[in-house]
């Protein structure tokens, strides 16, 4: 892999601060269902440009944006954080997305100069939470970003300082070398729980589309649009004439919420929530990612109707199921 010169610059629309319920953890782990696919070619930036909803043509190189890949009619085939470097750029995205990703953007290559790797079997991606990682890295010989938004890239590996709020850090590396890197760190780090990860992503708001609700959702719902997700000046791109439409005409009836469920189980991808005040019982929302934060409750994201952002009696499953309550979101939501 090829070295970016210069200094990365910061990530556009993560700066985020959290509302968490949870203590703070400390410690090392292997970064839970994180696929990578690398775009690289003469043409990949203007192919990725006329694809997917951030406005690539204007990341300088070394970059980083939120963004996601959309069908005719809008919907969300995969959300990503986006990083390029001189040539070649990096997706990373859920895993179970990321071959399906590969294959629906092989189709629209034709005579580009693109060329597109999906790296999720031959990456392992470990993340860092804490302080105390820093120095650890430094002495384990891997570059890590000082800042958040910024990423490093050596030939063996990449870095990635998310500016999301949250202190982490990940690195992605061949899987024998992860091992080894995560032995090392081990002796000075805790083993974090992968699902800790998941809830510092939800608590600072990051939509991650899985396989169980791909193509669910405008990028609207998921907030991409305040979190910097979507160039809406950019031009024409996969679903783009739905997605300004909705925009320009101020048409979202749905968002994505924070929610806290009191259960044991945490719900999986895809799990509807309803609200007995309902006279009819039907679905208003359904959950977009969901992570423990206790024994007795976890911490989701969730789509769900504007006019039942301020309910008390929201449920899970089933107008009688598992009660949950809404949070604040790190971020401001207009909800006219």
């Amino acid at each position: 892999m090829s070295t970016p010169s210069g200094t990365h610059s910061k990530s556009t629309g993560e700066e985020r601060s959290k509302d968490s319920g949870a203590p703070e953890s400390q410690g090392v782990c292997v970064v839970p269902g994180c696929g990578i696919l690398k775009v690289l070619g003469d043409d990949a930036a203007a192919f990725l440009q006329g694809q997917v909803t951030c406005d690539v043509n204007g990341l300088a190189p070394g970059g980083c944006t939120m963004g996601a890949l959309c069908t005719p009619k809008g919907r969300v085939v995969a959300s990503f954080r986006l990083l390029r470097a001189e040539q070649h750029f990096y997706l990373l995205l859920a895993a179970d997305l990321a071959e399906a990703l590969r294959k629906r953007l092989q189709i629209f290559v034709l005579r580009s100069k693109v060329s597109l790797d999906d790296l999720t079997s031959r990456r392992t991606v470990i993340g860092l939470l804490g302080n105390a990682a820093d120095s650890v890295l430094s002495e384990s010989g891997i570059k890590a970003p000082a800042e958040p938004g910024i990423w490093l890239e050596q030939p063996d590996y990449f870095t990635y300082r998310l500016n999301d709020g949250s202190g982490r850090c990940l690195i992605a590396m061949e899987p024998n070398a992860a091992r080894e890197l995560q032995r090392a760190l081990a002796e000075k780090l805790d083993r974090i729980d992968p699902e800790v990860w998941r809830l510092r992503d939800i608590e600072t708001g990051f939509p991650e589309v899985t396989a169980a609700t791909s193509e669910e959702f405008l990028p609207q719902m998921l907030n991409l649009d305040i979190l910097g997700g979507i160039g809406f000046k950019k031009g024409c791109y996969t679903g783009q004439e739905i997605i300004a439409r909705t925009h320009y005409l101020g048409q979202v009836k749905r968002r994505m919420f924070r929610l806290r469920a009191f259960t044991e189980s945490t719900p999986s991808a895809g799990t509807p929530i309803f609200d007995p005040a309902e006279t009819e019982p039907k679905s208003i929302g359904q959950i977009v990612s969901a992570a423990p934060e206790s024994p007795a409750s976890c911490q989701l994201l969730a789509v769900m109707g504007l006019d039942h952002a301020h309910s008390g009696n929201l449920r899970l499953q089933r107008p009688d199921g598992t009660k949950a309550e809404l949070l604040p979101l790190p971020y401001s939501l207009s909800l006219s």
